[in-house]
């Protein structure tokens, strides 16, 4: 389990400078937050499938939990309730800007970070990333 953890800290400390090279995109804090959260996020999802041995199935249910439970906080703190608790309203946006937003942090202009939309692009893009990493370096 050690080796597993260590190596799990490896995967995170290795994808952080991509969250890191979101930010001149961004122009402030507001691409980095999010990307950090989502490898984060992801990291922890991959080892804990890894751990507990979880399908392939289970894991993208996971992952998909996570995006929404978590997504409001790291990338649309102004929809929910207090800054934590989603709302409808930051459930609805996670599920359309889980398509949507990367076309939309494409044809706006920079700094992307007076936007609401394209933090959800570092958010699913960190978690993903990390969850996918995770899992691949965590099960042999």
């Amino acid at each position: 389990m050690r080796g597993s953890v260590i190596r799990a800290l490896g995967i995170w400390a290795l994808l952080v400078p991509g969250a890191v090279a979101l930010q001149p995109a961004f122009g402030d804090w507001q691409g980095f937050v999010p990307g950090l959260a989502g490898i984060t996020a992801g990291v922890a999802v991959g080892w804990a499938a890894a751990r507990f041995r979880l399908s392939a199935a289970l894991m993208v249910l996971m992952t998909t939990v996570v995006y929404l439970l978590f997504g409001g906080v790291a990338a649309l703190p102004r929809t929910t309730i207090a800054g934590v608790i989603p709302t409808v309203e930051t459930l609805r946006r996670l599920v359309l800007l889980a398509v949507y937003s990367w076309r939309d942090l494409l044809t706006i202009a920079t700094p992307a970070g007076d936007f609401t939309g394209p933090a959800v692009v570092p958010w699913l893009a960190g978690l993903l990333a990390g969850g996918g990493a995770a899992t691949i370096a965590l099960r042999r």
